[in-house]
């Protein structure tokens, strides 16, 4: 039978190691994003340009999402892409994902990064958002100090 003290101790220790992989991540999408100014451009066209509602009937937070794809050509070969950017979250506000659509209407054509090294990924508007770093890395941070602080209580009793 497993005592409260390493119930309390595991449970700080899984805390902790679920916020630094969160942080990670978090490293990477913003290293990739960021890198993704630097990738080459290509002209591709957009297929589809919409808003889905995601709240299926509930109002909730990033329910409604721009539904953006496009269509380009890396040394030959037809892609399809969805990516608009990397900051894929929804909006709150049908408004606000009918903006982003709005940029990017169906039969326009438009710049396409891609990545050299893997032309099946792609962007349109290239970079990390600010939103991304602030609230993930305050996510992240937060998780990370209530696994320490979990694991201090585990440690002191």
């Amino acid at each position: 039978m497993i005592s409260n003290h390493t119930a309390v101790l595991g449970a700080g220790i899984i805390v902790i190691c679920i916020a630094l992989l969160f942080i990670g991540r978090l490293i990477l999408h913003v290293r990739t994003s960021s890198n993704s100014i630097n990738w080459p451009v290509t002209r591709g066209k957009i297929v589809r340009s919409r808003v889905r509602d995601l709240g299926m009937g509930f109002n909730i937070a990033g329910q409604y999402f721009p539904d953006i794809r496009y269509e380009y050509t890396v040394d030959g070969v037809k892609y399809q892409a969805r990516r608009w950017t990397y900051n894929m979250s929804g909006f709150k506000r049908r408004s606000g994902a009918e903006q982003v659509a709005s940029r990017y209407p169906e039969g326009a054509e438009v710049g396409v990064r891609y990545d050299p090294g893997n032309p099946k990924s792609a962007i349109l508007e290239a970079g990390a958002g600010r939103a991304d770093v602030k609230y993930g890395g305050f996510i992240g941070m937060l998780m990370l100090v209530a696994g320490i602080v979990v694991l201090a209580i585990g440690l002191i009793r």
